[in-house]
């Protein structure tokens, strides 16, 4: 069936992809930051972060710790930007050279907006314009297919930007990190791969030639390790 509106395709898309607001769990993940008895400013490696430490981590275990113990965040997090990750703890509770600072938190990759324009993109490569919404009975699975190769590669290319703003240049990302880029690489290649095949099959059980693609060219995800 067709999509009955944008938002329901949208959601079908975050649930193929797995970016749904409760999907993505960092458990008591370590944050980016100078730990150096002053700093107050730090940061989650993932961008747009569900949990908001001020006002959002009463279920347990959400939230941010200091060596182990949970902060308050009504007095203990004065600030939080979650589009960028960044948050910002009181002085009362700064931590030391020897103090470790984490968090638990769920995440999201994409807001509605890029999710929407990986969709138009898939109903384009179809060859059917951009109002996805109206796609024939059977393409759908490809068109969100398609958008989630999108999805995954954009992912993969976030990973590589946020590396290379995160590590000094004689610091080389963590080998988790890279797998992660490289994974999300393959599920991209694999989503495109079965976008192909159900397109295809849709075509031939409907005895048609297959419908003209436009030129779309993949793009490549650079590897942030820095070089010898």
């Amino acid at each position: 069936m067709s999509w009955a509106s944008t938002a329901a395709a949208i959601t079908a898309l975050r649930t193929l992809i797995k970016d749904n607001p409760t999907d993505k769990l960092c458990s008591m993940k370590q944050v980016i930051g100078t730990v150096d008895g002053s700093n107050l400013i730090f940061k989650t490696f993932e961008y747009r972060r569900v949990t908001d430490f001020t006002t959002n981590p009463t279920p347990f275990p959400l939230g941010v710790y200091k060596n182990g113990a949970a902060l308050d965040p009504a007095t203990d997090i004065t600030a939080d930007d979650t589009d960028s990750g960044t948050f910002q703890i009181d002085v009362s509770v700064v931590p030391s050279n020897r103090d470790s600072i984490r968090a638990t938190y769920y995440y999201q990759w994409f807001t509605d907006t890029e999710l929407d324009e990986f969709l138009q993109n898939a109903s384009t490569w179809l060859g059917l314009g951009a109002t996805y919404i109206n796609l024939p009975d059977g393409l759908n699975a490809s068109a969100l297919r398609f958008a989630a190769q999108e999805a995954y590669l954009a992912a993969a290319m976030k990973y590589s930007t946020r590396a290379s703003e995160v590590y000094k240049t004689e610091d080389a990302p963590s080998e988790d990190i890279l797998k992660s880029m490289t994974a999300f690489k393959d599920m991209a290649d694999s989503f495109m791969e079965n976008a192909k095949d159900l397109r295809d099959d849709y075509y031939t059980r409907q005895g048609q030639s297959l419908s003209p693609l436009y030129g779309f060219s993949l793009g490549q995800v650079s590897d942030p390790t820095p070089r010898r």
